[in-house]
């Protein structure tokens, strides 16, 4: 009966500091993606005050500013967050993820199906730019790619030019009513990705606590 004892006590330890090393890889694997996420969610915020001024210079509230084509470009921006998840899918496939508490199991759960559904919203974010946003700042704007542009991809190729420019084409994109109104989706998408990284955040700070316990 002791040496049941014994035996058993060891697979307990065994089994603990497995537990323990996988709670530490998935330590690793959360502070990445909250790192990841906390800097998306800085730049949805900018993103979103540079769009309300956008709308309040389409709206005619303020007077159009020719630096406002930098906005423009914002709304060019791709995102793909890529979460780690291999500790969490070793806890998956090793049968282990039945070890956590019934808490921090449900957490985890919902957090990775909240990466999933941050997924889903970039991807239909990424491609209304493509096939809708970007052929018509492309195609019909392409003049307002200068060095007069502030935004950063413009300037490292322009800010030498010697060529001058259009300075009316920001005036006539404010003109545009198809171009405000793909700026009105963009910035639906936008605020719906805002969303979602606003709540990767909160629910990897509730993991957090939860993962100290082991």
């Amino acid at each position: 009966f002791l040496a049941v004892q014994i035996n058993n006590w060891n697979e307990e330890r065994k089994q603990d500091k497995i537990i323990s090393k996988l709670v530490d890889l998935l330590k690793a694997d959360l502070n990445e993606d909250l790192a990841g996420l906390i800097l998306l969610d800085s730049t949805y915020s900018e993103i979103d005050k540079k769009t309300d001024q956008l709308f309040d210079q389409f709206k005619t509230i303020q007077p159009v500013k020719e630096s406002s084509n930098v906005y423009f470009i914002n709304l060019l921006l791709e995102t793909n967050f890529k979460s780690q998840q291999n500790a969490y899918d070793i806890l998956k496939e090793s049968g282990q993820f039945s070890s956590l508490s019934i808490d921090l199991q449900n957490e985890l759960m919902h957090y990775y199906s909240t990466v999933e559904e941050i997924v889903e919203r970039e991807q239909i974010s990424n491609s209304f730019i493509q096939a809708k946003y970007e052929p018509i700042i492309f195609g019909r704007y392409a003049s307002f790619f200068s060095r007069s542009n502030a935004a950063l991809p413009p300037q490292e190729v322009y800010y030498n030019e010697p060529r001058p420019t259009d300075a009316q084409v920001v005036y006539d994109m404010f003109k545009d009513k198809e171009l405000e109104v793909l700026i009105l989706a963009r910035r639906f998408q936008n605020n719906k990705q805002w969303e979602q990284y606003k709540l990767g955040i909160e629910e990897i700070e509730r993991i957090m606590p939860l993962l100290d316990n082991y």
